[in-house]
């Protein structure tokens, strides 16, 4: 197995053990998804999954990697779709069938999960995913869960992002201090200077700011953020999802389709990916 992250922590039993039993088991959650609506967010996750296995075992060309991604967006929107009509039977594309499933559970339905979902609909430009997630009803589920003040302001910022209009910074700073004061713990603190705070500086250059600025910072946020992810400590450079920065790659692509020149050279960041490489055009069958 490759270690083509450079993780100075990579370990390769572990990671063949995962490649394996991940990949090997793929076709048994298409099939669990394409007959459970419930299980639609859990074929979106398992997809990310793959497409890190694939990359990080050196399996990097854009062939190897989009027909996982194509399963990710079906299983993002089929899962956001499916919970705007909870309880209601809906037509999906799944796979390679077109299905018709009922999303009977309110499972992840908090708004945190849009932005995670928003960061892959960007990476594959698949702008049906995009719309949908922009266009959420207040009155839907994901807008009635409590203590939601942060994340409902960073709906606004990805809202305002997605029109193509300047945010006002105002909702930047009220974003991060409403952040900020709500996580304030020793864990939290570290993962705010790795993570939180670099990510956020990056989206307000991104907004504000300009290309030679916007690389720097990026540049600069990749390294905290291996920093945070290879090492040992609480078994970080074993999380799977956490292999790729989605969110810092999700950005980037962001900056790319605005004009810019990404010239960060860094082994998690897929230029194929900026480039908009794995593009996923439609939903349908594949």
């Amino acid at each position: 197995m490759s270690n083509n992250i450079d993780y100075k922590n990579f370990d390769k039993d572990f990671f063949n053990e995962e490649y394996e039993d991940i990949i090997d088991f793929f076709d048994d959650m298409l099939y669990i998804a394409q007959t459970n609506g419930d299980k639609l967010y859990n074929l979106y996750e398992d997809s990310i999954k793959c497409s890190v296995l694939k990359y990080v075992n050196s399996e990097s060309k854009p062939e190897n990697i989009i027909n996982y991604l194509h399963y990710a967006v079906q299983g993002m929107y089929g899962h956001l779709y499916s919970l705007l009509n909870i309880g209601k039977p809906v037509d999906l594309f799944v796979g390679d069938k077109k299905v018709t499933l009922t999303n009977n559970s309110k499972a992840y339905s908090h708004l945190f999960y849009l932005f995670s979902i928003m960061s892959f609909a960007q990476i594959c430009r698949c702008n049906k995913l995009i719309d949908l997630i922009i266009n959420i009803p207040e009155t839907s589920i994901f807008f009635q869960h409590p203590n939601q003040e942060q994340h409902k302001i960073l709906y606004k910022i990805m809202y305002s992002n997605r029109r193509g209009e300047i945010t006002n910074m105002e909702l930047f700073n009220e974003y991060s201090r409403l952040y900020l004061e709500k996580f304030k713990d020793k864990d939290s603190i570290e993962f705010n200077k790795f993570i939180y705070i670099p990510k956020h500086e990056l989206e307000i250059i991104l907004n504000i700011g300009n290309e030679n600025e916007f690389n720097l910072k990026l540049k600069e946020a990749l390294e905290l953020n291996r920093k945070y992810y290879d090492t040992p400590e609480d078994n970080r450079y074993k999380e799977i999802d956490n292999m790729l920065p989605w969110s810092l790659i999700g950005i980037a692509c962001q900056a790319y389709d605005k004009g810019w020149s990404i010239t960060v050279e860094d082994s998690r960041l897929p230029m194929f990916l900026v480039r908009g490489e794995c593009s996923i055009n439609s939903l349908e069958c594949i």
